[in-house]
């Protein structure tokens, strides 16, 4: 089995390999069929289409399918998926897929990439979400957004009721006003914040 490493130096060769090979059977013309899967098919895929080859894509459920119906290959391996995309290839049953260039290459890249992040922000908030309604149910209704610049200045020094509890009134009040654009938004918060937790200061503390 030949090893495809990621690579300029890897698809050289990879290229050295397959023009040997047409060489050797007297071949004119070579289809290429990938699973494509991960990102590593990429750079090869490019690589490929510049020097002249064709590209074709095999969908993984075709890949599993064959997998299925041939019991001696069932179990997953390499040297036996790398062979079933052959095969699956030279039938024809690929995906005609055109490969982008230039700016429509760049575009689609940057499009999945944003996507990703979309969805990892997603759940990252989820998470949060999530975790301040075991800890801090009380955030939800004083911050109208996870973006709030006053919620993370209060979760930063604040990460827990009971730190709210341990430092004054005055010290919360000017960390949430200095971080808002809205003073008099920002002031109701804070005293929304502390409000549950009045008894434990004094009336010099509420002052200042």
């Amino acid at each position: 089995m030949f090893k495809v490493y990621n690579s300029r130096e890897g698809f050289e060769q990879f290229v050295k390999m397959v023009e040997d090979l047409k060489a050797h059977y007297g071949l004119k013309d070579v289809l290429i069929g990938m699973e494509p899967t991960g990102h590593y098919w990429r750079k090869l895929a490019y690589f490929a289409k510049e020097h002249g080859y064709e590209v074709r894509f095999v969908r993984t459920t075709a890949l599993k399918h064959h997998r299925e119906l041939d019991e001696s290959a069932s179990a997953k391996s390499d040297p036996r998926d790398a062979l079933t995309v052959t095969n699956i290839t030279r039938e024809g049953k690929y995906i005609d897929t055109v490969i982008e260039d230039g700016v429509l290459r760049q575009l689609r890249t940057l499009a999945k990439a944003r996507e990703r992040l979309l969805r990892y922000s997603v759940s990252a908030k989820n998470s949060l979400h999530a975790a301040l309604d075991d800890y801090f149910p009380e955030l939800h209704e004083l911050f109208w957004s996870m973006g709030s610049r006053s919620l993370w200045a209060v979760l930063d020094r604040c990460p827990f009721p009971e730190d709210v509890r341990s430092i004054k009134v005055s010290t919360l009040k000017g960390l949430i006003v200095q971080s808002s654009r809205n003073r008099a938004g920002s002031l109701q918060r804070q005293g929304a914040l502390s409000g549950s937790h009045k008894e434990h200061w004094t009336q010099a503390d509420w002052q200042g």
